[in-house]
């Protein structure tokens, strides 16, 4: 049985995973032609598990969300 992590490992994790996310944000509005993702932030950015469960996700559009988790699911079957 896996030994349980402290909240405050917990969080330092948490905060490394959600930054992450922004990092990658960032490189795509940095690096996008369109205005679409550089001025309109119109893209979402998220970790996901080896079993295609979300664990962290950055601020752009979260309309985004509900249907990556379906993509997730199905890149991982593929």
């Amino acid at each position: 049985m896996p030994k349980p992590i402290d909240p405050i490992t917990m969080q330092v994790i948490n905060n490394f995973l959600v930054t992450t996310c922004r990092e990658m944000g960032v490189a795509m509005m940095n690096t996008s032609y369109s205005p679409l993702f550089n001025e309109g932030l119109d893209f979402s950015c998220a970790i996901f598990d080896e079993k295609g469960e979300m664990i962290a996700q950055a601020e752009f559009c979260p309309a985004h969300l509900g249907a990556i988790i379906y993509i997730a699911d199905w890149t991982i079957q593929e």
